[in-house]
């Protein structure tokens, strides 16, 4: 199941097409500054964790991140501050997945 889908069914939420065209997006540097770690970090977390994490990109490539992606980064900061590694991350997640 992708992180998405799995964010918006523990959170009792159903995502539509009109969800998708107005909701709020950030940058890079926006996200960077609003869970205060920076961008590289943030860019080596996308790479670490790529089988939850997927995040979007623009026809330029540049990120674009939902408030999704946003809380999901939350989470992960805050398994990071308690000392869970990036296994110990992934395993949580695909824990939660299950039916």
């Amino acid at each position: 199941m992708h992180y998405r889908n799995y964010y918006l069914r523990m959170n009792n939420r159903k995502l539509d097409r009109r969800d998708l065209n107005t909701m709020k997006t950030f940058t890079l540097k926006e996200v960077s500054k609003k869970i205060n770690v920076k961008p590289a970090t943030l860019r080596k977390w996308e790479e670490e964790l790529k089988e939850i994490l997927e995040i979007p990109r623009t026809k330029q490539g540049a990120r674009i991140y939902s408030q999704v992606e946003l809380d999901l980064l939350l989470e992960i900061k805050q398994m990071y501050e308690n000392k869970q590694t990036t296994t110990m991350i992934l395993q949580s997640f695909q824990t939660k997945e299950e039916p």
